[in-house]
């Protein structure tokens, strides 16, 4: 695994704790406080929170400093895969975990993971529930809900089934043999990590609901086209490992497919409602083009549906 930045400044103290947390911040200074509070209040093993500060230019090392039990670090602007990869180098637990600064742990994060791995030690990561909150942390959606799998990478070849990031825990052995997160990716990489640990190593869920994932228009996971092009990336690598398994194959068919709908649909969904409230301007020129070059079928959709409309009247 690629180290983080060289030009990396620390504060705080590193001491051997059964669990680590780290906290990857770009700009994101006005959520980092409840970020923070939520990982120390965090109950039952001994746990250190690491804050990896991506090269912010708000108030982030401001409101690290406000923790002096919190290790802060410092690195230019390197992307969340470096900044997660930084913090993990430079935790020390024997299980790790991973907070983006806009979302929240639950209570009982720890606790449910640690629990997970006592009854299934061989497993390569453990995850949990998540629940949907607004900006101002108000909830949006109850817990997600995950079925049952009796092989979590060809599930996951179809969809990402774990939805969140922090709902993760994994064995430090695990990273290290893995090489952590992807830093060539952007976007979807902890998508990637999934699916490269769940190709080698048996997964396991549990039905604890452990963090708040925080709605609002900065998330990037908003950029439809992007998020298509990286994920449909994240599975195309995958090629190798599944060529020699026809229901493996199967499952990156289904996925490359569902990904592509998802997306679409958002898009088609998008463009819909820029339509509606400013009708045809340039933003709607730009959205149609993407669709177009994206999810032709969202060209077909809205035709169809446009011309429902018009025989409706």
């Amino acid at each position: 695994m690629r180290k983080g930045s060289k030009n990396m400044s620390r504060t705080g103290s590193i001491v051997d704790r059964r669990v680590s947390i780290v906290i990857a911040c770009y700009n994101q200074g006005h959520y980092l406080k409840a970020a923070i509070e939520s990982a120390l209040a965090l109950a039952g093993s001994q746990h250190e929170v690491l804050v990896v500060d991506d090269g912010s230019t708000d108030n982030t090392a401001y409101i690290t400093r406000q923790y002096p039990q919190v290790i802060y670090i410092y690195q230019n602007n390197q992307g969340v895969a470096n900044a997660r990869n930084a913090g993990f180098a430079a935790s020390s637990g024997d299980y790790v975990m991973f907070l983006d600064s806009d979302d929240m742990f639950l209570p009982v994060a720890i606790d449910a993971g640690l629990g997970c791995f006592r009854k299934h030690p061989e497993c390569g990561f453990v995850f949990g529930r998540y629940q949907n909150v607004d900006e101002n942390g108000v909830l949006i959606s109850g817990p997600n809900r995950t079925p049952n799998e009796p092989d979590f990478y060809a599930a996951l070849l179809q969809r990402n089934l774990i939805g969140m990031q922090s709902a993760v825990m994994y064995p430090r052995r695990i990273l290290e043999q893995c090489g952590g997160f992807n830093q060539d990716l952007r976007l979807c990489e902890d998508y990637d990590l999934y699916l490269r640990i769940a190709r080698k190593f048996p997964v396991q869920k549990h039905d604890e609901v452990v963090a708040e994932y925080r709605k609002h228009g900065e998330n990037s996971s908003r950029n439809y086209p992007l998020m298509l092009e990286t994920v449909l990336r994240v599975l195309s690598a995958q090629t190798p490992y599944v060529q020699q398994n026809e229901r493996y194959k199967s499952a990156m068919r289904a996925g490359i497919s569902n990904w592509r709908q998802h997306y679409g649909n958002l898009m088609v969904r998008e463009f819909r409602t820029h339509m509606g409230k400013y009708g045809v301007d340039r933003t709607a020129l730009q959205l149609f083009k993407r669709l177009a070059s994206c999810y032709p079928q969202g060209i077909l959709d809205i035709t169809r549906s446009t011309l429902r409309d018009l025989k409706s009247h």
